[in-house]
């Protein structure tokens, strides 16, 4: 049986107080620790369902658990609903990513800087909303990712909004004004690394691209190689983005001098 906060004389507990120490009563240290451990487990059957390859299943238990997550305090309700967003925009179809991004970004404004799951919920939003092809939330999300970026610990998601704004301008046409963000995205992967591996490893095929469409064929040759010569899990590169990274570095090689 699912434990409330108002079993045996519990409460909400504020997030300040637990972040600055404060001594809790017995009946509170009890029921967070009980629906904490509880949370985290259902978390735990939401990630072994996607990595099983049951969808379906995956899917069912993260609604299950962002349903359950609305009696529980702020800080408990967005670190995990912020960690479930991100499995959900990863591998369920987006139709399903949307739902619980709406209702993600309800709390997100509520949760303030005191922990990286505001940023959490607005990278996973874009994410859904870039799989939906919905340009104007993509750019939303990157907005407060922006504000939120800097006084952020979790620096390793820095580089997403300019990767997203790279990309969205590219299928723009807008390739000069791209590949600037871009260069500073890869510039960020290099000093803090990538949440998200898939998403660090597009940008540098992103940004070869982008370099090859303006002309810069060094620059993009050189980012091509990047690409293929990165060694990770073979799930992490399909095979359609290995082909146009090697169809890019031959077309970008600098000719062969002649042989006399």
């Amino acid at each position: 049986m699912i434990r409330q906060f108002d079993e045996n004389g519990g409460r909400p507990i504020p997030f300040e107080e637990v972040r600055h120490g404060q001594v809790l009563d017995e009946a509170d240290e009890e029921i967070v620790a009980y629906n904490e451990s509880y949370a985290m487990k259902l978390l735990g059957g939401v990630t072994d369902s996607f990595n099983q390859g049951d969808i379906a299943a995956g899917v069912r238990k993260a609604k299950e658990l962002a349903t359950w997550l609305e009696g529980q305090p702020m800080w408990m309700h967005a670190g995990i609903m912020a960690e479930l967003l991100h499995k959900v925009a990863t591998h369920a179809p987006p139709a399903v990513g949307r739902g619980l991004a709406r209702r993600a970004l309800l709390i997100a404004p509520r949760v303030g800087n005191w922990a990286p799951a505001g940023a959490l919920i607005y990278f996973s939003a874009a994410i859904v909303h870039r799989r939906l092809g919905n340009v104007l939330e993509v750019r939303a999300c990157c907005r407060e990712l922006l504000r939120l970026c800097p006084r952020e610990g979790s620096r390793n998601f820095w580089y997403l909004p300019y990767f997203l704004q790279s990309e969205l301008l590219a299928l723009e046409g807008k390739e000069e004004e791209a590949w600037p963000l871009a260069e500073k995205a890869l510039a960020l992967i290099s000093r803090h690394g990538a949440f998200d591996v898939r998403l660090g490893l597009q940008a540098v095929l992103c940004c070869a691209q982008l370099n090859e469409s303006s002309g810069r064929l060094k620059a993009a040759h050189r980012y091509y190689r990047e690409y293929l010569d990165t060694k990770c899990y073979s799930w992490l590169k399909p095979t359609v983005t290995i082909k146009q990274a090697w169809d890019g570095f031959h077309r970008t090689k600098e000719p062969a001098l002649p042989k006399f």
